[in-house]
């Protein structure tokens, strides 16, 4: 790391080398999903040479870089929560269709969320569909008002058990 410090560049593919095993390990341990836990990989060893100016040659390397890590690994979860925290409280909103982007969004709720098939396709017919609730009533052989409850009540109960996995 001091040689890195010291502008060798070719001392980072060492430093690279010796410890993304280890690094991609932990991250691995706490991660399901491979392709992100290559991004966080990737992102601890571009903060590290963001960071190499702030090293203190006084101090152990692997726990610094484990330091960096584990933010690294903390900011990805911080930013997932926000991500789902902002997708459950716009809902209900007036823009109620779900971004083109997101075309399995409504699984990914669901199977989170453990709704039943009714239930995913209640949340399809209104935010995939941007059925009206006039629609949706027809579709479900109800009144408007009873189909307008029944999805107020399932966006509540979203809203608490995705707000719980906090």
């Amino acid at each position: 790391m001091l040689a890195y410090q010291a502008g060798d560049y070719l001392s980072f593919e060492e430093l690279f080398r010796r410890h993304s095993g280890r690094v991609y390990g932990f991250l691995s341990t706490r991660v399901q999903q491979q392709n992100i836990v290559d991004d966080l990989l990737q992102e601890t060893f571009t903060k590290l040479h963001r960071s190499r100016g702030r090293y203190d040659p006084r101090l152990p390397f692997l726990p610094w870089l484990f330091t960096i890590c584990r933010n690294v690994l903390l900011d990805n979860i911080r930013a997932r929560r926000r991500s789902r925290e902002d997708l459950v409280t716009t809902l209900p909103e007036q823009s109620t269709s779900f971004p083109e982007e997101s075309p399995n969004l409504i699984k990914s709720i669901s199977a989170e969320a453990e709704l039943s098939s009714s239930e995913e396709d209640l949340l399809g017919l209104r935010f995939r569909d941007d059925l009206t609730y006039q629609e949706i009533a027809a579709r479900l052989e109800t009144s408007p008002a009873n189909a307008r409850q029944l999805l107020s009540r399932l966006v509540r109960r979203l809203r608490t058990v995705l707000g719980r996995a906090k």
